[in-house]
């Protein structure tokens, strides 16, 4: 398995209370379900719940950790895709970019 890549994203508290992040790709979510035992992170979802009800628009930021070269949103294998940039010296430029294939 290759390197473990911190990302972080943006989830709404009543898609994390209702079992729906979107995050998929992450090695705690299940299914939507998110699975993150840290004692802070579960401390400020319990205080975000007091303060922000779930069934308001408030979001948190989430980091988390994905395989190196999957999404983020599925778990697919990212593939590498060449992007024109530009020219260079007259020549065509190209970027690689790696994209999901069922985004």
């Amino acid at each position: 398995m290759g390197l473990e890549i911190k990302e972080s994203g943006s989830v709404p508290l009543k898609d994390w209370v209702a079992s729906n992040c979107e995050y998929e790709g992450c090695y705690e979510n299940n299914s939507g379900y998110c699975a993150r035992e840290d004692p802070d992170f579960l401390r400020a979802r319990i205080k975000d719940l007091i303060e922000n009800k779930p069934t308001g628009d408030y979001v948190f930021e989430c980091e988390f950790e994905v395989p190196e070269g999957t999404c983020i949103y599925c778990g697919a294998e990212l593939e590498p895709v060449k992007e024109l940039v530009g020219e260079y010296w007259g020549a065509p430029a190209y970027k690689t970019l790696y994209k999901c294939p069922r985004h």
